[in-house]
C-alpha cells in the first residue's frame, strides 16, 4: 500500500499487529473516501493463513538500510522540510536547514555559549554586541558570555597590573543583567555565564593530573547573587572548589576544549554529578579524538571524548565558538588577519549547540541540558533524532534484551558517515551517499548487567 502526506512525499504504509492476534486470515478492507483524501483507513487486517507475523517498525528498518531521496520521517514526526525563499526583484535565493513538524511540543533550539567580549575579558565588542549578533543577525534561540573570570599573562591584558583581568562584581552583575534584557519570550534566550580558567593552577605541586581545564559555568535564572569564581583566590583555585561554589545555585559546568594542551581536562577529576555536558567542539578544533580532521595545535593523550567515554562518563555534547570577536552563531565574515593573536590557535569555524527542549525559556533549556538531549555541529543546522523505543539522546533507560538504536539524519549538503560510539568505540558505521539517512543498529553484543 501507498499513501501520501500532506507535502506530497509517497512511501509504504506499514501496519502491525501483536502476537495474540488471531492466525487466520479472513480478509483485509481499505477504505477511501473524497472526504479523507490522501488517508488510508485500515478497517480490518488479520494475520496471514500461514501464521507469518508482520514485522514490527524496527524489524523493517533494520532490513532496509538505505538513503532517502525524500526527507526521512521518524514515526515521532509529522514531517522534516526544508523552506525555500526566492526574492524575484534582487535575484536572491535561499534555503533553510531540515526542519520538523513535531506532533509534541518539543523542538530543537540553536545556540553558541561561548562568546568572548573586550568589555569584560580578551576579545572584541562589547556585550551588547554579542548578543545582537547572536539574536539579530545569526537568528539563533539562545546565546551566552564565556569571558574569563580572571585572565592573567595576556597582551589583550596589557593595560592591566602584571598583564592580569578579572571580572569585577560589578561586571559580573552587568553581564547578568545584559542577557536578561536581550532575552525574548519565544524568541531568545541569554544565559548568564563566564569562564573559569584552571589552566592556571596546573603547574601547582598539589595538582597530579596534566591538566586541571578550563571550564564554562552557567546559571539557571538571572539572580545577581549567583557566584562568581576566581581561579586565582583560595576558595576558587581548584575545580572541586569551583564544584563546592556554583552547585547549590543550580548550575551547568561545561569543561571546554577538553583534548586541549593546555587548556584540557583531566576526566579523573571530573564529577559527572555537575558536569553532565562536555564542548566537543570549538574554533579550537574538535576533542573527539585524536587526528580528527580538525585537529587542535596542541593535544594531551588521555583527554579526548572517547577517552572519557572509556572511562564510564556519561556526557551530552555541544558545539560553541570560543569567539573572540563578537561575531559568535558560525556566522564570523571577519577577515583572518583582524583576528591576531588568536589566529594561530582559533584555525577553524565556530560550532553551535542543539537543544532538544519542551519549550524555549531558560528553566526548560537548561532541564534539556542537565538530561544531555542536545548535539554539537560544526556550524551547520544539521537534523539528527537518536533513539532506543521513547528514549531519546542522553536519556539513561535500562534494556531487557538488546536495544535497536533508530538514527534520521538529515544534513545541509551531502553527508559522509554515520558513525555510533560506544564506550569510546565505533560500534557501527553507516555510510552514506544522500544529505539524510534514516537506518537502525541492533546492539547484539551487550551482555547482561554491561552498559
Amino acid at each position: 500500500y501507498t499513501m501520501g502526506n500532506s507535502l506530497g512525499v509517497q512511501g509504504p504504509l506499514l501496519f502491525g499487529l501483536t502476537a495474540k492476534a488471531p492466525a487466520k486470515c479472513l480478509k483485509k478492507t481499505v477504505v477511501f473516501t473524497k472526504r479523507n483524501r490522501g488517508r488510508v483507513l485500515l478497517k480490518k487486517a488479520l494475520l496471514l493463513s500461514k501464521k507469518i507475523l508482520p514485522e514490527s517498525a524496527d524489524a523493517i528498518l533494520l532490513k532496509n538500510q538505505e538513503q532517502y531521496h525524500e526527507l526521512p520521517i521518524p514515526a515521532e514526526m509529522q514531517a522534516i522540510f526544508n523552506v525555500k525563499a526566492n526574492d524575484a526583484r534582487n535575484g536572491i535565493t535561499g534555503v533553510s536547514n531540515p526542519c520538523g513538524l513535531a506532533k509534541k511540543k518539543s523542538g530543537i533550539y540553536w545556540g553558541d555559549l561561548h562568546v568572548h567580549t573586550r568589555e569584560f575579558s580578551d576579545g572584541a565588542g562589547t556585550g551588547k554586541d554579542a548578543y545582537h549578533y547572536l539574536r539579530d543577525v545569526m537568528a539563533m534561540d539562545f546565546g551566552a558570555l564565556g569571558d574569563h573570570s580572571f585572565q592573567g599573562g595576556h597582551s589583550f591584558c596589557s593595560e592591566a597590573p602584571e598583564n592580569d583581568m578579572h571580572i569585577s562584581q560589578e561586571d559580573w552583575i552587568k553581564m547578568v543583567s545584559l542577557a536578561k534584557q536581550f532575552s525574548v519570550a519565544g524568541r531568545f534566550v541569554g544565559i548568564p555565564g563566564y569562564e573559569w580558567s584552571g589552566r592556571a593552577g596546573k603547574s601547582k605541586p598539589w595538582w597530579k593530573y596534566p591538566a586541571m581545564s578550563d571550564k564554562c559555568i552557567y546559571f539557571p535564572n538571572y539572580k545577581l547573587t549567583n557566584p562568581l569564581v576566581n581561579q586565582k583566590k583560595p576558595d576558587g583555585d581548584r575545580p572541586e572548589k569551583l564544584y563546592k561554589r556554583v552547585k547549590g545555585a543550580g548550575a551547568l559546568v561545561i569543561s571546554h576544549s577538553p583534548i586541549s594542551q593546555p587548556m584540557g581536562t583531566a576526566w579523573e577529576a571530573v564529577d559527572n554529578n555537575i558536569e553532565d555536558v562536555t564542548e566537543i567542539y570549538s574554533m579550537h578544533g574538535a576533542s573527539e579524538y585524536y587526528g580528527n580532521p580538525r585537529q587542535l595545535i596542541s593535544v594531551t593523550k588521555g583527554q579526548s571524548v572517547r577517552d572519557a567515554l572509556k572511562l564510564g562518563l556519561k556526557l551530552g555534547f555541544i558545539g560553541g565558538g570560543d569567539d573572540h570577536l563578537t561575531h559568535p552563531g558560525s556566522g564570523y565574515p571577519v577577515e583572518k588577519s583582524m583576528m591576531f593573536p588568536f589566529i594561530v590557535c582559533l584555525k577553524y569555524r565556530p560550532g553551535i549547540a542543539a537543544i532538544i527542549s519542551d519549550s524555549l525559556d531558560i528553566k526548560s533549556l537548561f532541564a534539556a541540558l542537565k538530561k544531555r538531549h542536545c548535539y554539537a555541529t560544526t556550524g551547520e543546522k544539521i537534523y539528527l533524532d537518536f533513539r532506543i523505543g521513547k528514549a531519546i539522546m542522553g536519556d539513561e533507560i535500562k534494556v531487557s534484551g538488546s536495544p535497536v538504536l533508530k538514527v534520521t539524519a538529515c544534513g545541509t549538503g551531502r553527508l559522509q558517515q554515520v558513525d555510533i560510539v560506544k564506550n569510546g568505540e565505533i560500534a557501527h558505521c553507516f555510510h552514506c551517499t544522500e544529505d539524510r539517512a534514516k537506518f537502525a543498529y541492533k546492539d547484539e553484543e551487550l551482555k547482561r548487567g554491561q552498559k
